[in-house]
């Protein structure tokens, strides 16, 4: 009869175990130079580095103390996370491997021979939760910073919760996951706060990257990502900008509110929002960033600001719905753009007041 270390060496490919203490419920073991440590109920975590620059931690999670393992342990939770370390001394996370539906992505790793208290994991890819069928809800440790690009291809995501350490807010989104909710934040973030669905960095704040070394200071209250799955939005008076992406491939979105306090709508803001029909824009708003709402092939009702200043090039393609389409004469275009056709797409049926 196989002993539980076997069991659990077995398991995690590690060949011929070897007890090295146990304290309680937990115990410390090697299998063929690969560090196990083991928890009660809590997990076993194995920590292999496949190359120098690669860290690969692989856990389970069983509903039993360890002593009353029986069968196969595939049948329980599995999370297998996969980091790359950088010149600059921290790990970004580029794969997760979850079988449960909740993971928790931990902003600093121990390892044996990890100097100090952890190494920072500072960044995840956009693809490091693709393929996870199951994961509704991702946690982000305090220390996590970033997310580099957009997550994707993680169909039965819910929710993201954000630390406060979080830094990259720029072109936070998702792709791929249909069944998204929101990113959400704790109350206890300086930085940012939820309104009306809406996730909005305040006035004026300095946030610090550690792993960086760098501190970014933005003026202006900025709308950095608006609600998904809402066919109707208000976006929240106060809000200056309204950031690059902030709305991009919100499908089902309907209509949307802006409030006069607005004065920039950012790059693809609300590119590829599909459904998208009204766009009421406050007078005394001063810029549309490129590819602004490019792709928004149902928008019909589209009220221009008086006081435009700039419209970014392609930032009405392939809105086939919008019929002629009137800027403010003052509004810069494009030296070259005598048509409008870098702005509205071939035969836009231009006007200028």
């Amino acid at each position: 009869m196989l002993s539980v270390y076997e069991k659990l060496a077995a398991f995690f490919d590690c060949g011929e175990a070897k007890t090295l203490y146990q304290t309680g419920a937990a115990i410390h073991f090697q299998a063929n130079g690969t560090d196990i440590y083991w928890e009660g109920k809590s997990g076993m975590s194995v920590y292999r580095w496949p190359d120098a620059d690669r860290l690969n931690i692989r856990q389970v999670t069983l509903d039993r103390e360890i002593g009353e393992i029986e069968g196969d342990l595939k049948d329980h939770v599995l999370t297998d996370l996969s980091f790359s370390k950088t010149d600059g001394d921290y790990l970004v996370l580029y794969r997760c491997v979850c079988t449960g539906e909740t993971v928790e992505i931990p902003g600093s790793v121990s390892f044996p021979g990890c100097p100090g208290d952890g190494m920072q994991v500072a960044f995840v890819t956009g693809e490091a939760f693709e393929g996870c069928e199951t994961l509704r809800q991702v946690t982000f440790g305090e220390g996590i910073e970033g997310i580099e690009y957009w997550l994707r291809d993680c169909p039965a995501l819910e929710t993201v919760l954000l630390p406060d350490s979080f830094y990259r807010y720029e072109m936070l989104g998702v792709s791929g996951c249909p069944a998204f909710r929101d990113f959400a934040v704790r109350k206890t973030n300086p930085a940012v706060y939820m309104e009306n669905g809406c996730l909005i960095l305040a006035k004026n704040v300095r946030i610090m990257s550690k792993a960086l070394g760098e501190i970014r200071e933005y003026s202006g209250c900025r709308l950095v990502c608006g609600p998904y799955s809402v066919k109707e939005c208000t976006i929240p008076d106060g809000v200056e900008i309204i950031e690059a992406g902030a709305f991009a491939d919100r499908t089902v979105l309907e209509k949307v509110t802006v409030p006069d306090s607005v004065l920039t709508i950012g790059d693809e803001a609300f590119s590829c929002c599909s459904d998208l029909r009204e766009v009421y824009l406050p007078f005394g708003m001063h810029t549309i960033g490129e590819k602004a709402f490019y792709g928004c092939e149902k928008l019909e009702t589209l009220r221009m600001p008086y006081e435009l200043e700039h419209i970014g090039m392609g930032a009405f393609w392939d809105c086939g719905a919008l019929e002629e389409p009137s800027i403010p004469e003052q509004a810069e275009l494009f030296s070259n753009d005598y048509d409008g056709s870098l702005l509205f797409g071939p035969d836009p049926g231009l006007n200028r007041w």
